[in-house]
């Protein structure tokens, strides 16, 4: 862990490596920058901001991960289906991963990043891999995310019983008896 002032913390902790290049770190005060390394003892050669991502006040209500998105087949009518028809239903923000795209599709990503509707993550050529082969990030993204998911749920839930929509008349994979008690 680096602090603000790019000198090293002496605290070092072991951590738990998700598949498909995802870390969890323990949190600490004072560090403002991370890096990761194979042992203790080994220099730090790529380091990254630290972003808190537990506020109190959350910045939207509801937001959309979606799935990597890789090949360079044209996508940008499916798109904006998508972005437009969950606007509607009240999504304020989505998050999109992008391996591949084609133009036409990247200047509709432009355009939305640009009114700030979506944040864009690119993934890097030197971490290249074959194209579907970024699913699983999107999956582990969504595990990492569960917390804040499931409040989400729960918000959704009292909702639902201040206007009397039951569990069942929503019934999903995903609505789980234990959520709903």
């Amino acid at each position: 862990m680096v602090g603000m002032d790019w000198s090293k913390l002496n605290y070092s902790v072991e951590s738990e490596v998700l598949p498909e290049f995802s870390v969890h770190c323990c949190r600490h005060p004072e560090a403002f920058y991370m890096g990761i390394t194979e042992s203790k003892n080994d220099k730090v050669v790529y380091k990254v901001p630290v972003l808190d991502r537990t506020v109190d006040k959350p910045i939207y209500k509801l937001s959309v991960c979606l799935a990597p998105i890789y090949g360079n087949e044209t996508k940008w009518l499916m798109l904006a289906e998508l972005i437009e028809h969950y606007k509607l239903q009240g999504v304020q923000h989505f998050y999109v991963y992008v391996k591949d795209i084609d133009d036409y599709s990247r200047i509709l990503i432009d355009d939305y990043e640009k009114s700030g509707e979506i944040e864009v993550v690119y993934f890097k050529k030197e971490q290249d891999r074959f194209m579907m082969d970024w699913q699983p990030v999107g999956v582990v993204v969504h595990v990492l995310s569960a917390e804040a998911f499931i409040t989400q749920l729960r918000v959704l839930r009292t909702a639902f019983r201040e206007v009397g929509i039951t569990p069942a008349m929503l019934y999903s994979q995903i609505w789980t008896k234990e959520f709903w008690r």
